[in-house]
């Protein structure tokens, strides 16, 4: 955060707080924060639906690249014991294209996780803010 962020940040929030010591100010304010809540929930559930796709799309290919990676081992494994050198040979770059990309999206798929679990926390923590705030004007 910039030094020009954090006066801004500083100065909304005092500009918040005189509204909130305006008479009618307080329920403005409480309006105002409500649309901010909504429009951050908004955001962050489409930011944990984005990342659930890529959880579930790499679940997917990584299911298909594990079948596709025996079925090549197998054929580079009976190519060679039948003596054709140039299907093997293709066969194992096809092989070692398939773990490399095994070994990407075993790696990425923490991270995708880890996002997606983090927008759910985020979103639960909004959903907590807005019934406190319901609560409070009620």
């Amino acid at each position: 955060m910039t030094l020009e962020e954090l006066v801004g940040k500083v100065e909304k929030q005092v500009f918040d707080f005189g509204k909130r010591l305006l008479p009618g100010g307080a329920r403005e304010a409480w309006r105002e924060e409500v649309e901010r809540l909504r429009a951050d929930w908004s955001e962050h559930q489409a930011h944990a639906q984005h990342f659930q796709e890529a959880v579930q799309r790499l679940r997917r290919r990584l299911a298909e690249n594990e079948v596709r990676e025996a079925v090549l081992a197998s054929h580079v494994e009976t190519y060679i014991h039948t003596g054709d050198q140039a299907k093997a040979y293709y066969h194992a770059l096809e092989l070692d294209q398939v773990r490399r990309q095994l070994t990407e999206d075993r790696a990425r798929l923490p991270c995708e996780q880890k996002a997606c679990e983090m927008h759910r926390a985020r979103i639960a923590e909004l959903e907590r803010a807005l019934a406190d705030l319901q609560r409070k004007s009620a």
